[in-house]
Order: structure tokens, then sequence, then C-alpha cells
């Protein structure tokens, strides 16, 4: 089989598998592209899905969104199943337990669980009716946010939509978020007590963002992050360095007095 007629299976089966994970037919998916370019017949979406026919860049653009992903997903070496991971759970469930935190109810909590359960199932491929019980949860998830919208507003909403469209890394969603809500009005006003929306929570995502690339740059030093600082191999406690310092001075006063 040569290279090219390779690359169009690989994409072929992402397109399939993408098409399966949101439960359509080539039928409707062919539909639902159409809508974004020319007619695209379900026997294309055949063809292209086995590797019998090469993705055509207008395909492709329209394709991706009938699938609700940027384009590049279709060709990208990552599983989706290892960006769902990635970034399904590390923001719309941070957001959602965010709002429990903040609400104390407990039916979020429970969700959670249902969340991580199903996404546990989906991802092992444990039952047949897996994408369908994630998609439930996730709507299940969307209906509980929703009154969180009021007091997160923008960024709650671009950051649950965000990650569920694009499938992006960790950083990559922070990053882009960041640069686009640096240069709206939003970001440019001063936050007043009252703000519990976009500024402040931008500020938690930030922190963890922070964090997490802390805690990864200490372990590549072969360092441990605590609560408060590093501390490692080579490092100190702060209370170490205290009592150094505090050694240090009684033995400077003593050479003082003689």
């Amino acid at each position: 089989m040569s290279d090219t007629k390779t690359g169009d299976l690989a994409i072929g089966k992402r397109i399939q598998a993408l098409r399966n994970e949101r439960g359509l037919t080539q039928g409707q998916l062919a539909a639902e592209a159409s809508k974004h370019g020319d007619l695209i017949y379900q026997q294309t979406i055949a063809k292209i899905e086995t590797g019998n026919r090469g993705l055509k860049f207008e395909e492709g653009i329209a394709i991706a969104k009938a699938l609700n992903v940027d384009p590049v997903d279709l060709l990208s070496e990552e599983s989706i199943e290892e960006k769902l991971l990635n970034a399904t759970l590390d923001f719309s469930v941070s957001a959602l337990r965010d709002y429990a935190f903040r609400t104390g109810l407990t039916p979020v909590f429970m969700m959670l669980n249902d969340f991580r359960r199903a996404e546990a199932n989906y991802l092992r491929r444990m039952t047949e009716t897996a994408p369908c019980e994630l998609d439930s949860v996730k709507e299940r998830i969307d209906r509980a946010v929703t009154p969180a919208y009021k007091e997160l507003e923008k960024d709650a909403n671009r950051l649950l939509r965000f990650v569920r469209d694009r499938l992006a890394s960790f950083e990559d969603v922070y990053e882009n978020l960041y640069a686009d809500y640096e240069n709206s009005p939003e970001a440019k006003r001063t936050p007043d007590d009252s703000d519990q929306g976009p500024v402040a929570y931008l500020d938690y995502v930030e922190e963890r963002y922070q964090r997490k690339k802390s805690e990864q740059d200490a372990a590549k030093a072969g360092f441990m992050l605590p609560s408060s600082g590093y501390v490692g191999k080579f490092c100190k406690t702060p209370q170490a360095d205290d009592a150094k310092n505090d050694t240090s001075s009684n033995a400077e006063t003593a050479e003082d007095k003689n």
C-alpha cells in the first residue's frame, strides 16, 4: 500500500471515529457537511472512511465543521480519546467542581462521579453504549452548570464550549483563551468587590495553569513541590534557611561582643 493510500485510510478512520462518537450515520454527516460547502454524498463519506478516496481540502473544512472540530484534528496523530481525557476532564469537570464548591450542591458531586464512570467506559470501550452514556452525562453537566453562567458568565461558557469543540490540550486551551481574553474589553476593566465573573474565573484558571507548569518544571529538575515553595534533593526548606540565618546572626553577635 502506498504512503498516500495509507494516509488516506488513516484520515478516513479518524473521520469515522469522530462520526461514531457523535452518533451520526454517513448520510447524516454528508448532509451536515453539505451545509458548509458543496454537496457531499453519503457514498463520498463511505469512500473517504475506507481510504478509497482522498479527502479534498474543501471537503475537510466542511466535514470538520459538521463534526464540530478543528480541521487539524482530522490529521492529528493524537487519539481522540486522549484529547477527550486531557481537555474535557481538565476543564468541564473543574468548572463544575468549582460551581459545586461555591453552592454546596451535593448532586453535582454525584454527577461528577457519573461523568468519570461514563468517560472511563468510553475510553476503555467497556460497553457498546459508552458514547451515548458520555453524551448523556455531558448534557446533564451543561444543564447543571447553566445557573453558574450567571456568576461565571463568559469564561465558564467559553471554557466548556471551547474544550468540547476543539478537544485541545490543557496548554493550548489556556494559551488561546488567555490571549483572546487579554485583547478583550472585559480584561481591561478594573474588577470590583462584587465581580465573580470572567476576571475571577480567569484568575482561577491561571493559578491552576501556573501551578501545573511549576510542578512539571520541578519534576524535571528532581524536586517535589509542596503547598508552599520548592523542597527537594538540592533545595533546603524555608525553615532550614531560617535556622541557618538565626545561627549566623548569633555567631555574628557573639563575635561583635568579643
